[in-house]
């Protein structure tokens, strides 16, 4: 069986499937989610494009993450292998990416890739063959 490790070091510890999990939360915690989403986002935005106070952004996307995580260790272990966050599947937002390595055309593999079919790139040719997911 093809072994993603011996292309990319430490394999994926599976894929999860993002529009499945935020279907089955509460809304009150979708809200908490969908709030945190937002702070983490403009806290990333900020730090990117280096305003002042940095720190005030750098501790908006990570105290913004910590409460996402929370969350979803909470009401969706199955996002987790072994305390370690699964791959998510980008196909809910449009994207497409490998269904092997989760590559994108944006983020491609670490020693590039090319598309081979519509969700199989060139660096998980041979996982293709081997596993149907």
């Amino acid at each position: 069986m093809f072994d993603l490790s011996t292309v990319f070091g430490d394999a994926p510890v599976g894929f999860t499937d993002p529009a499945a999990i935020w279907a089955a939360l509460p809304p009150e915690v979708q809200q908490q989610i969908g709030i945190a989403a937002i702070t983490m986002t403009l806290g990333s935005l900020g730090q990117t494009a280096g305003l002042i106070p940095d720190h005030g952004y750098a501790a908006a996307e990570l105290e913004a993450l910590q409460v996402i995580r929370l969350h979803l260790e909470q009401c969706a272990p199955e996002a987790f292998s072994k305390g370690e966050a699964k791959l998510p599947r980008l196909s809910a937002l449009g994207i497409r990416a490998c269904r092997h390595c989760g590559c994108t055309d944006d983020i491609g593999c670490p020693d590039g890739c090319s598309w081979i079919a519509e969700e199989v790139c060139s660096s998980c040719a041979d996982a293709d063959k081997e596993v149907r997911p």
